[in-house]
């Protein structure tokens, strides 16, 4: 749907429909992730950091709630906030360092594992279906996308 008909207005130039298309495309994207991950009762915000926990997992390394705030793609304050609900569902849980005891360690559960496993693969079926570029148009996306932020 063209934006102009979205939103029932015109306007002013190229730049101001390109950011504002930015903005609108980006509240589109996080409503098809809503509707999958609400089935599971997590956010946006603690799927991301789920899936952050599986790479580290994979990885074998082990993070840090500094770690995890510098990977977040959403960044918010309340991480703390957040890791505290995904520990109260059992989806992750705190593991002190043997080395510095200062230092602790935010892991995902088994149930974690599986809730991202689950989730990644309801969300790819779901973004296959309204995906309709083609691999050199979404590189092409991504290439703007990131000359915008420069």
């Amino acid at each position: 749907m063209k934006l102009e008909k979205a939103l029932q207005t015109s306007f002013v130039d190229e730049k101001h429909k390109a950011l504002i298309n930015v903005m609108y495309t980006s509240n589109w994207v996080k409503g098809l992730y809503n509707e999958v991950l609400q089935q599971y009762e997590i956010t946006i915000s603690q799927f991301n950091i789920l899936r952050i926990l599986k790479g580290s997992l994979q990885l074998n390394k082990h993070l840090t709630m500094n770690e995890i705030k510098s990977r977040l793609v959403d960044n918010t304050p309340n991480t703390t906030r957040l890791v505290n609900a995904l520990l109260k569902k059992k989806y992750i849980e705190r593991a002190k360092c043997e080395h510095d005891l200062r230092i602790t360690y935010v892991l995902l559960t088994p149930s974690g594992e599986l809730l991202v496993q689950e989730a990644s693969c309801k969300l790819e079926e779901k973004l296959a279906t309204i995906t309709t570029l083609q691999q050199r148009e979404l590189k092409n996306l991504n290439k703007l996308l990131e000359q915008l932020r420069e």
